[in-house]
């Protein structure tokens, strides 16, 4: 279920906890017999349907419940609703097990949240959906209480002068084969409900870097990318206003970055964690811009500061005419918006020179440096440049 967060900010937990026992119930009602509604925890539901006609039944009991959680819920003089997303799947013709059921479940479900659907009958491919493929040796709880996260730091860049102006914190997982990236380890935290603590993790580590380098560079800033659960699960600005009061630092040197799809899966929300950091102060980026789904009516109300253009836009911009084209009307608008641009994935100098060509001031890619530990990156970032300036 989605939208707990939106209702217990602005009518209590009562309202919240109200509201899931409602659904629970309207849950247990449709249930044939045979039929078990279950709450596995928090705003998670499973419903196990005992000997399904044939997968469209399936499919017609998941599209009964998104209905359910979309009514309106009366409580007292306050009226409000839940949106669901649920994954489907089979037993035996899919899953060879009630561990496996469950597995195939949750995963169609975590999919029907990226592509903005109601329910999804699981299939394979979504195993691979953006890459996410949990690392065989990866233990959630292990990692956590080993204290095997570590911080890496890619520069960013600008443009004319290629002098450092920020970083972007990376998290990797330090495993026994060497550091492991997100995508090999993030869907089992989310899964274990441990994504609160990895961003804990990270903001605390990126303030800590950032109130020590800015004595090399005032206006020095450091990029932390939230995830959905971040912002659906997690009070992110509480977390961060701690942060800041922790290390007491400038909350500008601080930008948070976000997706159009995050945003757009749930607007309301979206904008209301975009407004609250920057009411701390802190920046807010709208990441791999140009490949989400927000209009420009959504996008000139969202409060952000800046933008990422995506990727895929600029690794063929010096070839490509209408990847140019579109590059460069995207930093007009940014422009005319007010807003910052930052190329990234730039990896060769000739990129690098034509996005400076077209107006974009801020640079990121391999063509500057890959992602290092924060002593590395201060050795050959910060201190090598403040020695070359003086």
């Amino acid at each position: 279920l989605n939208g707990l967060n939106k209702i217990n900010n602005r009518f209590g937990y009562l309202a919240g906890d109200t509201a899931i026992e409602i659904f629970h119930q309207k849950l247990q009602a449709i249930a044939r017999p045979g039929d078990k509604a279950i709450r596995i925890g928090g705003t998670l539901f499973a419903l196990l349907v005992k000997d399904p006609m044939h997968e469209g039944h399936t499919l017609l009991a998941a599209e009964k419940i998104a209905q359910l959680a979309s009514e309106w819920i009366h409580i007292a003089k306050i009226r409000l609703r839940l949106e669901a997303n649920i994954g489907v799947s089979l037993l035996p013709s899919l899953a060879d097990s009630a561990e496996e059921l469950i597995q195939q479940a949750e995963i169609g479900q975590r999919f029907c949240r990226t592509v903005d659907e109601r329910f999804a009958l699981y299939q394979e491919k979504f195993d691979n959906k953006d890459g996410t493929v949990t690392h065989s040796l990866f233990d959630a709880k292990h990692a956590i209480e080993n204290g095997e996260f570590r911080v890496m730091y890619q520069p960013k860049v600008d443009l004319k002068t290629s002098e450092p102006i920020g970083a972007e914190a990376l998290v990797r997982w330090q495993s026994g084969e060497g550091l492991i990236s997100p995508q090999n380890f993030l869907s089992e935290l989310e899964r274990s409900r441990a994504m609160a603590h990895l961003l804990q993790f990270v903001a605390n580590s990126a303030a800590r870097d950032v109130s020590r380098w800015c004595r090399y560079k005032d206006d020095f800033s450091i990029s932390i990318n939230a995830t959905s659960s971040d912002i659906e699960d997690t009070d992110l600005v509480e977390v961060l206003k701690g942060v800041l009061g922790m290390w007491d630092i400038d909350p500008s040197r601080i930008i948070v970055e976000v997706t159009e799809t995050m945003v757009m899966n749930d607007i309301d929300k979206g904008i209301d964690t975009l407004r609250g950091l920057q009411e701390l102060g802190i920046r807010t980026s709208i990441d791999d811009f140009g490949t989400g789904y927000s209009s420009l009516a959504y996008l000139r109300d969202l409060p952000i500061d800046e933008i990422k253009l995506d990727r895929s836009f600029i690794k063929s911009v010096t070839e490509d005419a209408i990847d140019k084209r579109i590059v460069r009307t995207l930093i007009a608008l940014a422009k005319a918006m007010d807003l910052s641009v930052v190329a990234e994935g730039i990896e060769d100098k000739k990129t690098a020179v034509a996005l400076a060509m077209m107006g974009c001031k801020i640079g990121q890619g391999y063509y500057f440096g890959k992602p290092i530990p924060a002593k590395q990156f201060e050795d050959e970032w910060l201190k090598k440049a403040t020695v070359e300036t003086t």
